[in-house]
């Protein structure tokens, strides 16, 4: 019989006003997801119930949103990236006059070759 070396402890964070808050938020998230799960599903609900759930949920996005560090996910190196892909992406469309006729086209041929079967990652065109 052979044991196993334990995995690594990690150390804890050092006990800051920063690391407090993430986690009062990370046991905030926990109950409400848990709350979440025992929500009626929708054919189960009034209108009124339904109501109060899209106002509920409207105002989780608006506290998310609030909430949310843009500068720490804009310090991110593969955050940013993506970004500046989207960015070239929609510049390469705005000058183009038919944009929008483009990227219809684009897609209507995309998923006719994927209903015949032959749309794969090699053969879909890259928009240039």
């Amino acid at each position: 019989m052979e044991f196993e070396e334990p995995a690594p402890v990690e150390k804890p964070a050092k006990l800051t006003a920063e690391s407090l808050s993430q986690v009062d938020k990370k046991s905030k998230t926990s109950k409400k997801s848990s709350t979440k799960s025992k929500s009626k599903p929708a054919w189960a609900m009034t209108e009124k119930q339904q109501e109060e759930e899209k106002e509920k949920e409207i105002d989780d996005l608006l506290e998310f949103a609030y909430d949310l560090d843009y500068d720490k996910f804009m310090e991110d190196f593969e955050v940013r990236q993506a970004f500046e892909v989207i960015r070239d992406r929609v510049q390469e469309i705005k000058q183009d006059q038919d944009w929008k006729k483009n990227i219809a086209d684009e897609w209507n041929k995309t998923v006719a070759q994927e209903e015949d079967g032959e749309a794969t990652k090699e053969n879909v065109p890259l928009p240039e």
